[in-house]
């Protein structure tokens, strides 16, 4: 009782204060008073200070019809999707509209290398033909696998579980496109361009990505368009160095913050944990998804990778459609396009 007459006692004030506000020269007329005291006016504020105190679950029992996916919820999930990314993904360069094909990716290159001479004295025998490379990278698919929200756990849990399943739906995407990008753009195997370094049981050294950054210069490259992204622990080799002669573990590595400073004219280097397996034997990359055998550094070459999300589709099968199910529910899954890989490979090092 005494909590109920402190609130209709909130009701009269509000009232009243609010038609003072409304028409400061009339609140002592004893209409106004009158009609801030009205059966309406008080039942009204008392119905406002009763859903100030009450909990907040209009939000699960929101209706999920067309004009809802349409103008609210496909939106969000575009908006998501398009901004939530990691910081390493950041640095890559867009694909322009012209590129984006009902199949893939196009892109056109021209593989010039014109020689020149110096005081030359003979006649040229011929202009030199250069390659046009007409590249094509198809869309990948992704899924998230369906969930399944019944009346039950709308009605018993005290938070909107349909936005959070669809937050998480969301990310579930997102990590497994980013994967799948750095898994594409891994070296498959040893080769000249694109180099397998063998760090050996001493693991991961300053030494070693100094040895990239003298290939990159050898390849008439620019060690300023590659990122380095480590493998955690390998970030924890470099923490843990023991030659007290080299510097470099005083300098370029923060024991405050525990990562890799930028080195050696790498000036964009991060550490992530989902990067992809080799073969500690032949070194050759395994499966997408093998959480065996030794995890790898890349060193990307970003003018070469092609990272595209497009089309994405919200499948939701409501819970009024529901008809046989006891407990009936809402269904939602997400289902997209995506283009991850590389334009020419060159420039690729997997430091296992």
């Amino acid at each position: 009782m005494k909590s109920l007459s402190t609130l209709l006692a909130f009701g009269v004030m509000f009232s009243i204060c609010l038609l003072s506000v409304l028409a400061p020269d009339s609140a002592s007329d004893p209409n106004v008073m009158t009609m801030g005291l009205n059966p309406v006016g008080l039942i009204g504020a008392v119905g406002m200070g009763i859903q100030h105190f009450r909990p907040h679950i209009t939000a699960n029992a929101t209706e999920i019809n067309e004009a809802y996916l349409l103008r609210t919820l496909i939106p969000q999930l575009v908006n998501e999707y398009k901004n939530d990314q990691e910081d390493f993904l950041a640095l890559l360069n867009g694909v322009p509209a012209s590129a984006v094909g009902a199949e893939g990716i196009y892109k056109n290159r021209l593989i010039a290398a014109p020689e020149a001479v110096i005081n030359n004295t003979v006649d040229f025998t011929g202009p030199v033909a250069h390659d046009k490379r007409h590249l094509f990278l198809p869309f990948d698919t992704v899924d998230t696998k369906p969930s399944k929200v019944t009346r039950s756990e709308l009605r018993g849990l005290p938070y909107d579980v349909k936005a959070e399943l669809r937050v998480r739906h969301m990310k579930a995407i997102k990590r497994k496109t980013r994967d799948k990008l750095l898994h594409n753009v891994a070296p498959a195997s040893h080769t000249v361009d694109t180099p397998v370094i063998d760090l050996g049981s001493g693991g991961m050294t300053f030494s070693a990505l100094l040895d990239v950054r003298e290939r990159i210069v050898n390849m008439n490259m620019d060690p300023a368009d590659f990122m380095v992204v480590m493998a955690p622990n390998h970030v924890t080799d470099l923490g843990n160095e023991q030659n007290t002669g080299n510097k470099f573990r005083e300098v370029m590595f923060d024991e405050k913050r525990g990562n890799v400073k930028p080195f050696a004219g790498f000036p964009n280097i991060f550490e992530f944990g989902g990067l992809p397996m080799y073969d500690p034997y032949t070194f050759a990359l395994r499966a997408f998804g093998s959480l065996t055998g030794r995890q790898a550094t890349l060193v990307i070459n970003i003018p070469e990778v092609i990272f595209h999300r497009e089309t994405m589709k919200a499948y939701l099968k409501p819970e009024i459609n529901d008809t046989r199910s006891a407990d009936p529910g809402d269904e939602f899954r997400l289902g997209g396009f995506f283009a991850a890989g590389t334009l020419v490979n060159k420039g690729f090092f997997a430091l296992v």
